[in-house]
């Protein structure tokens, strides 16, 4: 069997649809990342306005998850997406024609919050268009599409508002969604009517996903993966600027050898956890994580820092990957936006508690114990991924194709 085959398999074209569109919305949305606080500033922003301005991106995320969630299920995934991309349009222009801090700030929520809702849509319906044996995959193609958004975005907007005008990324930003937009309207991106679903995940409705017990065990690996995640991305630049040979330059090198491992080996992640299981993809996931941790908090030494955050990166995709897989699993095309809705909100929740904890920590004690509570939020994720594994074991039946419609009925 060739690489190819194995890494991708045969996946619906609908997947690498997604996977382009999502990757131009992340290239117009890095492109205004590092623009932000420089734009900020020439409209007056004051450092607290630049506070609220970071933040309102990541709250609108939050807020977005369980009416993402929702509205995917009831008004269709094509019509969630369609919905974000326009609002997300519409948010580029006006950060273009914004004239103060306040519309800043409004502009950046409702980015925020357009992002919630493409992402919540998206996943639901890459695993409505697949089986159970190639959800990983068709997700990690997705996480690829995401980083990669990341990583050509900064560099464009850089050199296009240092060439032109520091308002030009905001306009091509929105061309770039817009392009986006138009192509989603044009083509018909929908799961089949019916689809065949595996018993050994024992699909069934979840009106309330939360009421599932292991729905709430993904939720919950979910929120303390993301706060340690979250812990590293809060401490490091700060740490990195003051403690590492070269400073910021470092920094930005350490995060982009993360995104870059993460972008290389997501459908690789995706893939083996078809194969494999996907908790012991979260599993191995966790531990690389801890890994990118400790390298923190026992060294300086910029190689094994940066040895520390490819593991990281890696670590990110197959347990990200994996995760969302799982919710794909364990519920119905009926539900399934709830379930990703759920299991996203607990994941924003704990990144913004590990962002807001590490600070307040490190000011009170010494740098080792925020980086200690990294570790303890991924021993929690590592216990609720072990109790995952042996509920799914313990209930597990015989292979079986049933339909869609057989489920819901």
């Amino acid at each position: 069997m060739s690489a190819r085959r194995y890494l991708f398999g045969q996946l619906p074209w609908q997947i690498w649809l997604i996977a382009a569109t999502s990757a131009v919305v992340m290239s117009g949305f890095g492109m205004i990342v590092p623009l932000i606080p420089v734009y900020g500033e020439r409209l007056g922003a004051t450092a607290f306005d630049l506070g609220l301005l970071m933040s309102a991106f990541f709250v609108g995320r939050l807020l977005a998850q369980l009416p993402a969630g929702a509205s995917a299920d009831r008004l269709g995934r094509r019509s969630v997406l369609i919905l974000a991309l326009a609002g997300y349009t519409g948010t580029c222009v006006g950060y273009a024609m914004t004239s103060g801090p306040v519309g800043l700030i409004v502009f950046r929520l409702l980015q925020g919050l357009a992002s919630g809702f493409f992402g919540v849509a998206a996943r639901a319906l890459l695993n409505d268009l697949c089986g159970p044996d190639s959800r990983g995959t068709a997700q990690g193609i997705y996480s690829s599409s995401v980083n990669f958004g990341f990583f050509a975005g900064p560099v464009l907007g850089s050199v296009t508002a240092n060439h032109l005008t520091i308002h030009a990324p905001f306009w091509i930003a929105a061309a770039l969604s817009a392009v986006a937009l138009i192509t989603l309207v044009i083509v018909p991106v929908r799961a089949p009517s019916r689809q065949a679903v595996s018993t050994t995940t024992r699909p069934r409705i979840l009106p309330k996903p939360w009421s599932y017990r292991r729905v709430r065990l993904l939720a919950g690996a979910n929120f303390g993966f993301m706060a340690g995640l979250a812990v590293i991305m809060t401490l490091f630049p700060i740490v990195g600027k003051a403690e590492v040979d070269g400073g910021m330059i470092f920094v930005g090198a350490a995060l982009t050898i993360a995104g870059f491992f993460g972008l290389l080996t997501g459908p690789l992640m995706g893939r083996l956890s078809d194969v494999h299981g996907r908790w012991r993809l979260m599993f191995l996931g966790a531990l690389l994580t801890a890994a990118e941790g400790t390298a923190l908090l026992l060294t300086r030494n910029p190689w094994w820092i940066a040895g520390g955050f490819a593991l990281g990166g890696i670590g990110a995709a197959a347990f990200l990957n994996s995760l969302h897989a799982s919710i794909g699993d364990l519920s119905t095309a009926p539900t399934r936006g709830m379930a990703t809705g759920f299991a996203g909100l607990a994941g924003q929740s704990g990144g913004i508690v590990g962002s807001l904890l590490a600070p307040w920590i490190w000011s009170i004690t010494d740098l080792a114990i925020p980086f200690g509570l990294q570790l303890g939020a991924t021993a929690l994720t590592v216990v609720l991924i072990i109790q995952f594994s042996r509920i799914k074991t313990a209930r597990s039946s015989r292979p079986a194709e049933i339909s869609e419609a057989t489920i819901s009925s």
